[in-house]
């Protein structure tokens, strides 16, 4: 199904060595350190938040704290701050900065928080929630900033990523394509013709990666285009082979390396190809295994999750079997 050019576009490309990042069962991300976190099984079968580093795999679930029944990693900075909710059973978002733990309380009103974004000034995305709705804010250095849609509505808006500079990136309730800097929303829009736009992942010069829907959502099935917009201009990224009718994003780096995923038409979400967009190319990131890996003929990835700014990403590799994702570190080799 994949075209020639895709296969030859990929010799073409940087290959990747595959490192499994054993005992992880929940992703939340990698930094620009190739630090991965997000949760492991404890003995007990509890979910318990998790950092991987060079190899290893260190349960902190103890740290953050010792008595809640579970607990996740769902972001981490440069500088090994991380970002998470623990539950007990309520949720609890809080920021971990060395050995100290700070809760990031929930808005006025509300009970529970979840917290999953951070960057390298400490500034953290969180979800707050009532029995009934949530709102999503920035809170930095004990002060939240509530963000609101583009028509001023707090609820269902979904941030997705906050940058070094403190712009968040994500889609509002009507499902446009938004940023946000401090309490100010702005659209960035997406391909023309389009219904409807999602931010998706936002680098350090401002660059964003997002989808376009450009068929009627009521119809089925969608045509979905990954774009990259910049200076005010949203740029489609090219499909990966012919059928392809859904091109998701999960990550820019500061180079403009995309990372997602590809799915045709008629298919369900596990048969997606995991996709990079390089230089105005599309790649199936299983093309690019180096050939003499020990890891290849046994690992076929069927998605990306991340990437840094050295070019790592992460990605995972769906068992239908047992319904179990095991995830993967490739790092590209110079």
């Amino acid at each position: 199904m994949r075209c020639s050019l895709c296969a030859s576009q990929a010799h073409a490309q940087e290959t990747y060595r595959l490192t499994r990042i054993e005992g992880l069962t929940f992703f939340g991300d990698l930094n620009n350190k190739g630090v991965v976190v997000g949760a492991t099984h404890a003995a007990n079968g509890a979910q318990h938040a998790a950092i991987w580093q060079r190899g290893r795999l260190t349960d902190i679930h103890s740290r953050i704290n010792s008595a809640a029944v579970e607990s996740d990693l769902r972001d981490v900075n440069d500088k090994s701050d991380v970002v998470g909710t623990f539950a007990d059973p309520t949720f609890h978002g809080f920021l971990l900065s060395g050995r100290r733990v700070t809760e990031i309380p929930p808005l006025p009103g509300d009970r529970q928080v979840f917290a999953f974004g951070i960057n390298n000034r400490r500034q953290v995305l969180g979800q707050s929630l009532d029995p009934n709705l949530s709102r999503q804010f920035v809170w930095d250095r004990g002060r939240s900033t509530i963000l609101q849609g583009l028509t001023g509505q707090t609820f269902s808006v979904e941030p997705v990523e906050i940058q070094n500079a403190g712009i968040v990136v994500g889609t509002d309730r009507s499902v446009h394509a938004v940023t946000w800097q401090g309490a100010t929303v702005m659209e960035i829009g997406g391909l023309p013709g389009s219904f409807a736009n999602r931010g998706k992942a936002i680098n350090d010069l401002g660059q964003i990666a997002g989808e376009s829907v450009l068929t009627d959502p009521n119809l089925f099935p969608q045509q979905v285009t990954a774009f990259v917009w910049a200076d005010g201009v949203a740029t489609a990224l090219p499909a990966l082979y012919a059928g392809v009718t859904e091109s998701n994003v999960f990550g820019i780096n500061d180079s403009g390396v995309v990372v997602g995923t590809s799915l045709p038409e008629g298919a369900d979400e596990i048969a997606t190809t995991p996709t990079v967009w390089q230089d105005g190319a599309a790649y199936d990131l299983n093309q690019l295994i180096d050939p003499s890996d020990p890891l290849k003929s046994t690992v076929t990835l069927t998605d990306t999750r991340a990437i840094n700014d050295r070019g790592q990403i992460v990605a995972g590799a769906f068992n239908p079997d047992d319904v179990t994702v095991t995830f993967y570190l490739l790092t590209p080799i110079h």
